[in-house]
């Protein structure tokens, strides 16, 4: 009988726990929508943006930074047409190629008219050529098949892309072809959206609604 007690006890409080959070997170999503402009920073892992609204799955809140616990499998708490920018860097190759869509797709939808995605990820025709080079600086002490391997797989990369199909995608997501534009590392047509790369070498685009 005790331990029943105790057990019951231990679920009420686990219940009112994430009521708590959820509460919580209701909160904060009222709150983010309040700001002029609204800036999504999309699978932002430890790398907090200043003014941007940082999300992602396990991300630590702190008082420093506009931070958002959630799991980007679902779609973005967000109203359609409410969002003025969104930025994910080396975040769309981690996703299959159906996620990476729909993810997309989201991001249109809740971007305002003129809003606008800035995204970069590795170019698989970059691999590519360095694989039929069989470059010994890529290979990192591995034989080519191998290191291919690693860049697909290794570093849990579900679907890699090349310039071509980064367009295809945005396309399909619901972008105009006349408003995606490929850019440079760290190069933008908007001043909120320069200067917020880590890294180098890799696609860069930005698509506007």
């Amino acid at each position: 009988m005790i331990k029943l007690i105790k057990r019951i006890k231990r679920r009420h409080k686990e219940k009112k726990l994430r009521k708590q959070e959820q509460k919580n997170f209701l909160n904060k999503i009222q709150a983010y929508k309040k700001f002029t402009p609204l800036k999504l920073h999309l699978g932002c892992g430890s790398r907090l943006l200043e003014g941007w609204v940082n999300i992602d799955q396990y991300v630590n809140d702190t008082d420093n930074f506009l931070t958002l616990n959630y799991n980007l499998a679902n779609k973005l708490p967000f109203d359609d047409n409410s969002v003025d920018f969104v930025f994910h860097e080396h975040l769309l190759e981690h996703l299959s190629g159906e996620e990476g869509l729909n993810l997309l797709k989201d991001a249109y939808r809740v971007l305002k008219p003129g809003g606008c995605m800035r995204l970069n990820c590795p170019d698989l025709d970059i691999e590519i050529d360095l694989y039929i080079k069989n470059d010994e600086a890529w290979k990192k002490n591995l034989n080519r098949c191998q290191r291919l391997n690693y860049s697909f797989l290794g570093m849990g990369h579900k679907y890699m892309y090349n310039r071509e199909d980064v367009q295809r995608v945005l396309i399909e997501a619901g972008f105009a072809k006349q408003n995606i534009h490929e850019l440079e590392f760290n190069i933008s047509r908007c001043v909120e959206l320069k200067n917020l790369e880590t890294r180098p070498n890799s696609l860069y685009f930005e698509a506007v609604k």
